[in-house]
């Protein structure tokens, strides 16, 4: 490794985020060199020994996490060890390993699922509430909470992303674009579709999007906790009809049932105030599914990285 050359180090490098980093993250005027963590996030000592053998570390990105929620319902406690504990671990391994004045530059990928959704359009700042109403959240809020002690109690110099919806092809095919593609594809013709909670509105993101915000949080050193999303509070019957016209299936009739409907975006104000302002755009989000007949490859085998 040259003296140039910026090293980051990578959990979770095999997932959706993961792999979206390799892809788009910028390296004009930079030599940039990815270091992935292919032990157990759960084991402390793997940890340690992966960050003592980084002869030169610049900024550590921790993706690794157990994300589909119906993984987490069903084994609660592994979900602890990986979201919670496998954060911790990584705080630790900081806190044992590095100075103050050596210590690269953390990035914690967190997620919108800490916040409570609300029964009307509001915008969540990333000083509202941590209200989460399912396991997955939970495990995640614990994992921002300790963010917060380290970065109080101990000055590491960590930035907390909290990451809005977004969907991505690699995605297991119960994410709610994934699973909308099946469902309307495989509808009989002629079909009167009955989904849940398609009133709700919800704040998405693109994976280039995720990185390149990433990146300017890098690059800046960025302290704290951003909302990662674009601020738009987009329409779940709207993305729903957009995919139907892609999908050629204007004969299929899309019904949103249910009362319970839940809103949940966000206020991306300090994300402006460094200079980023994304917007929202249905095609550039859903192309990705379209493109090279990419919707047959959606399977209820891809999982999220939890290295």
């Amino acid at each position: 490794m040259s003296s140039n050359t910026i090293c980051i180090g990578v959990t979770g490098s095999t997932g959706v985020l993961g792999r979206a980093l390799f892809k788009n993250w910028s390296h004009a005027n930079q030599n940039v060199e990815f270091v992935s963590f292919k032990g157990d996030i759960k084991n402390q000592s793997d940890v340690n020994d992966w960050l003592c053998n980084i002869p030169k570390i610049n900024g550590l990105l921790h993706f690794a996490a157990m994300v589909p929620t119906s993984d987490v319902d069903k084994d609660p406690l592994k979900a602890f060890h990986v979201n919670t504990l496998g954060t911790l671990n990584i705080l630790e391994a900081c806190r044992l390993n590095f100075t103050k004045e050596t210590c690269p530059w953390i990035f914690i990928a967190s997620t919108s699922h800490v916040y409570a959704s609300t029964s009307q359009k509001q915008f969540v700042t990333e000083t509202s509430p941590l209200n989460p109403v399912s396991t997955y959240g939970v495990t995640k809020a614990q994992g921002d909470q300790w963010a917060d002690v380290y970065r109080s109690k101990y000055n590491l110099p960590i930035c907390t992303g909290r990451i809005f919806s977004y969907s991505d092809p690699n995605q297991a095919a119960s994410f709610f674009i994934p699973s909308l593609i099946a469902k309307i594809k495989d509808a009989p013709a002629d079909a009167r579709l009955e989904i849940r909670g398609l009133d709700g509105t919800r704040d998405f993101i693109t994976v280039q999007q995720i990185i390149g915000t990433i990146q300017l949080l890098f690059l800046q050193k960025a302290i704290g906790i951003f909302n990662i999303g674009t601020g738009t509070a987009v329409s779940l019957f709207d993305i729903a009809q957009s995919v139907r016209e892609k999908l050629g299936r204007s004969d299929v009739t899309i019904i949103s049932t249910g009362t319970d409907t839940h809103h949940l975006a966000a206020n991306i104000q300090k994300l402006n105030d460094i200079g980023l302002h994304p917007t929202f755009n249905i095609n550039t989000l859903l192309d990705s599914f379209f493109i090279d007949n990419q919707t047959s490859s959606i399977s209820s085998t891809n999982k999220t990285a939890i290295n």
